[in-house]
Formats: structure tokens, sequence, C-alpha cells
């Protein structure tokens, strides 16, 4: 699986953007993608999925934020695979091509910096992808591209 992260310590210089699009290109060149949205501004899970939706089936267990609450709070292993979600309308732009998943972020990350306590800022992204690649089980890493997108702060 090959893995892009896209990474930036600036604002407003397109970061979700470009992964947004790159995801949906890449599936819809038939590849299977994995989206991770880390930003707590949701930006990248919004641009898939309807807030409401979010709200109602997704904010409470289905985001990054239990997956961190589970490592920083509890000291557990989360399986990373039980977040990701199929935004529906990408199932229904793709017709059979590729697919595109997503892990959604949380707005309750906002202002969090209890992981920062464990690791530097440089070097949380990595840390993030090093555990979150091997915390997917190998029947479920059957993405030929994961996309993270990170604000980096």
């Amino acid at each position: 699986m090959k893995i892009l992260s896209i990474i930036n310590y600036k604002g407003g210089v397109g970061k979700t953007t470009i992964t947004a699009n790159l995801a949906a290109e890449l599936a819809f060149r038939g590849y299977s993608v994995l989206a991770v949205d880390l930003d707590p501004q949701a930006s990248l899970t919004f641009s898939f999925v309807r807030v409401d939706e979010w709200q109602k089936h997704y904010e409470q267990t289905k985001t990054i934020k239990n997956w961190y609450d589970a490592f920083i709070d509890e000291d557990t292993e989360l399986d990373l695979s039980s977040l990701i979600i199929q935004p529906k309308t990408i199932g229904q732009i793709m017709a059979g091509k590729g697919k595109m998943d997503l892990i959604c972020s949380h707005l309750g990350l906002r202002g969090c910096r209890k992981i920062s306590v464990i690791i530097s800022p440089a070097e949380r992204s990595l840390a993030v992808s090093e555990r979150a690649s091997s915390s997917i089980p190998r029947e479920t890493a059957s993405f030929g591209c994961s996309v993270a997108q990170s604000p980096l702060r």
C-alpha cells in the first residue's frame, strides 16, 4: 500500500482541497483509496459526508477521535478498521470503478493537545501514520493507496 500525506504548517494552502481531489481521482482511476482526516476542522470529512449524516451516524463512534481517545486516555488498542466508512456520494459516482473509503475527523479535536504531551507536533503525523497503518488488519489493508491530511500544528 502506498501512503500519501498532505501536510503543511500553514493554513489556507489547499491541503484539504488537494487531499479530497487526489483521493477522488485515484478512486476514479480504479484504485481503492482510504482517506484519513486528521484535521480538527473536519473539512475533508465534510467534503464527502453531510454534516447531519455525520452527526447522526458517525460523530459518537466512527471518527479518528475514538482512536485517539482509546490510545491516550484508555491506553488500549482500537481497531482502526472499525472507523472506516464508505461515503454514499462517492460510491454512487464510482459505479464499479475504484473505491474511496474514509476515516472521519471530529470537531472535538479542536484545542486538544493531549497527544502533544506524548510526542512533538512534527512527529505526531508520522507516529499516527505508523501506528495507524500497523493497526489496520490485513484483511482491510487491501487499499491501493492511503491519503492522509493533517494540519501538523
